[in-house]
C-alpha cells in the first residue's frame, strides 16, 4: 500500500469522520475502507485531541451496519 503525508486541520478530519459515518453502503469493499479510515485516525497520536469524536462516529457507524449482509 502507498501513503501520502497530507496535512488536514482537526475540524475537517472530524466532518470527514461524521459523514463517514452517515455513510450506508451495501458493498463490502466500500464498508472496509471506510473502517480503515476510522482505524487508521484512531491509531494516530497526533489526533488524541479529537480521539473521543472519532470513536463516536466509527461505533455509530459499525452500529448502522452490524446487520447487513454483504454479498
Amino acid at each position: 500500500m502507498r501513503e501520502v503525508d497530507i496535512k488536514f486541520d482537526f475540524d475537517l478530519l472530524k466532518e470527514m469522520s461524521y459523514e463517514f459515518s452517515q455513510t450506508n453502503t451495501f458493498i463490502k469493499e466500500n464498508y472496509d475502507s471506510i473502517l480503515r479510515f476510522f482505524d487508521n485516525l484512531l491509531k494516530n497520536r497526533y489526533l488524541d485531541e479529537i480521539h473521543d469524536v472519532i470513536l463516536r462516529d466509527k461505533t455509530y457507524f459499525e452500529i448502522k451496519h452490524e446487520n447487513r449482509s454483504f454479498n
